[in-house]
This record gives structure tokens, sequence and C-alpha cells, in this order.
């Protein structure tokens, strides 16, 4: 439950208060609200900063009257120095580009756009990263039948290649890498652009064949989700390195791409999304991380999310709630707890589908619900879903 934080009015008497509750799955350490008129020039009409301590609850907003955009920007630093000319119209805002270097997955950055009339309140508002994780859960081998099937992987490593390196805050679709990092393999300059290496690349410990290691490896980049490949274009890649007999190979993996995950919608990686994928090596790979191999040289178990994480929809509407897994037999549970404990509250009356993969829910009553979807071997991982009903 938000407590209320009440707002004064400025030396200026700006005239209207508008309040507002947020909601994120991420630390706030700051949050930037700027609002700008909602007419033909959407020019900015004030600028407000909210402390952690401050953000504890729901928050008051200052501005002069009429139709608003409110744009919530969370955690991002540099933002105070940002030019008027980069700022000073919401259009110029949603062409501003932040950087990767600039980003943190324990404080990522986070934002949000609404339209209101100033003083109407504007409900919850849904903070959501611009970054998209890409987990590496499990990895094994296994070369029987192979010449060099006595061999073990060594100075094992895995690391994202062709990463954009920055985004527009507010899009939320159509992503094209302008300036890629380590574009084509481990670029040392952009790696240490970086405020930590950890963000897109990881160790890997030795491990015997035939038994999988519990990497639990989360890589962080932003969106990019090109149609096709092209010069200065290419997809993002997660790739694992290792030496065998002696020789170092690559496993390059095209991030939610045809034979690498990919099922339907959009191809690539979209906004704050969680790719999970863990590997089972059967080949030796390729001989640079940008090498093709047959996607029968790598077995691979992921789940991919719909609608998403975080859902906003008004009471009286039925939502549809699903998984694709790979493997397709791959079991699927949805928390009957969770499930029960809203239906309780009378949030919503919920119905699982046959095929165990979705859940249809009943919106009734305004208020918040959650509940989690976890799937087992091959693919270990899952989601908690947060549903907002106005």
């Amino acid at each position: 439950m938000w407590s209320r934080l009440e707002g004064e009015h400025s030396a200026a008497g700006l005239p209207s208060l508008t309040r507002a509750g947020l909601v994120c799955d991420a630390s706030l350490s700051f949050l930037d609200v700027l609002i700008y008129d909602d007419d033909s020039l959407r020019r900015l009409d004030t600028w407000q900063r909210f402390t952690s301590e401050e953000l504890q609850g729901e928050i008051g907003l200052l501005s002069g009257g009429g139709a608003k955009i409110f744009a919530f920007i969370a955690n991002y630093a540099p933002l105070p120095s940002v030019s008027i000319s980069r700022a000073g119209s919401f259009d110029a805002l949603m062409d501003y580009e932040v950087r990767l270097q600039d980003d943190s997955p324990e404080h990522p950055v986070m934002t949000a756009a609404v339209r209101a009339a100033a003083g109407s309140g504007l409900g919850t508002v849904i903070l959501e990263p611009l970054l998209s994780a890409v987990r590496l859960g499990s990895i094994s081998y296994d070369f029987r039948g192979k010449e060099y099937e006595k061999e073990s992987l060594r100075n094992i490593c895995a690391y994202l290649i062709n990463v954009s390196a920055s985004s527009q805050m507010f899009r939320d679709s159509l992503f094209t890498p302008g300036e890629v990092l380590n574009y084509g393999g481990l670029v040392g300059s952009d790696m240490a652009s970086l405020p930590g290496k950890s963000l897109l690349y990881r160790d890997i410990p030795d491990f015997p064949a035939l038994k999988p290691y519990r990497a639990e490896a989360d890589f962080f980049c932003y969106p990019n989700d090109v149609a096709e490949e092209s010069l200065g274009r290419p997809f993002t890649r997660l790739v694992v390195q290792a030496d065998i007999g002696g020789e170092t190979r690559y496993y390059p993996i095209a991030v939610n791409r045809p034979d690498f995950g990919y099922r339907g919608g959009r191809a690539g990686l979209g906004r704050n999304v969680l790719h999970c994928v863990n590997l089972s090596l059967t080949r030796k790979g390729s001989d640079s991380p940008e090498g093709e191999i047959p996607a029968e040289d790598i077995t691979e178990g992921w789940m991919t999310l719909y609608p998403g994480q975080y859902i906003r929809r008004p009471a009286g509407e039925y939502l549809r709630v699903w998984v694709e897994v790979y493997p397709e037999d791959t079991e699927v549970k949805f928390d009957i707890e969770d499930l029960e404990d809203d239906t309780a509250e009378g949030y919503y009356t919920y119905e699982l589908e046959e095929d165990g993969l979705g859940v249809v829910l009943h919106l009734l009553k305004p208020g918040m619900g959650m509940f989690c979807i976890d799937a087992g071997p091959p693919v270990n991982g899952g989601f908690l879903v947060l549903v907002i009903i106005d």
C-alpha cells in the first residue's frame, strides 16, 4: 500500500498537483519526472527530481494546468547535465539515447510515459528497464563417438558480442543498433569502457563431461531486434569459448533467432526481456566467435513469456498469460497458491489451459496480483508475473 507524500506549491505558484504511485522490479536511487504540455509543440513545463528517501510512497508532481505528458526516468545519473535542447520538448526527449556504460543491472535506467490532465492523478505508473538479460543457466558437453571424445573443455568463458551500445530511452520496439560493442568478438577497449566486465563477460570453471554445470550467468545488454543482419547491424550473440585439445573453439548463439530459441513474433532482443538458455555441446564448434555452426551442434532449453512480466489492464477484461518452451515437453508449473491468494483477495478468477502452458484471468477489481511460472529441466527457469488492475 502506498503511503502519501504531500507536495507543496512552488514559489512560482504552479497551480496543479498530480499524484502517482510507482511500481518497478528494481531499486530506485533517484527519479526524474519531466512534464510536457500535450499540444502540438509538447514543450517542457516542469522538471522535478526525487531522491530515494522521497520515493517510499506516492509522489506529488507540480506543473501548470491542462493536458500533460508525464515522462518518468529513473536511475539515469547524466540527466541533469543534458542540455535543454535535448530535453526541452518531448519529441527531442524521445530521440535522446542513453548509453550502456551509464546503466547497471543493480540500478537500471527505467522509464515510463503517461498522458493525463494535470491534477487528475496518474494512479500506478510502471517503470520498465531498457536492459534485457541473456541467462546461461547450465552448460554441459558430450563428445562421445567423436575422435576427440576423451578431450575436456578448458579455459571456458562466455560473453556477448555485437551488443548495442545505446538506446532511445522511451522506445519499445524496432531497436536498431547504432554503435556496437564487441563487434565480431571480444574487444578490449569496449570492455574497458563499461563499469564492469561482468555486464558482458563471465569466466566458467572447468567441469567434467556429461555432468551439467550450473553457470547461472546473466549478461545484460540493450535491445537489438533488426530483421536481417547487415554490415554494422549484426545480431547480438551469446558466445561460449573453450579450449579443446589445445585449440580454441567457439559456440556462437544468435539470441532468439531461427534455430536458436525463436518460435514466433519479432525475432531478436526486445526491451526488458529475459532469455534463459541451457546448453549441451556435442561437437567442437566454430573457429571464430561469428562462425557458422549447425543447430544440431548445440542442444538448448529455453522459455519465453507472453505478454510480459508486467501487465496493466482494466477491471472487467480477460487476460491470457502463457509461455512457450523448448523442448516442447518441458514441464511447466503455474504457482496455484499464488493464483488462489489473488482469487481470495478478489482481484481475479483464473482458469488454467489444458496444455498447462497458459492461464486466463478474469480481472475483477483494481489492485495488484502476482504469480510465478516455473519450467523444469532442461530449461530450469521461471518468471514472476505482476498484474496491475485499474
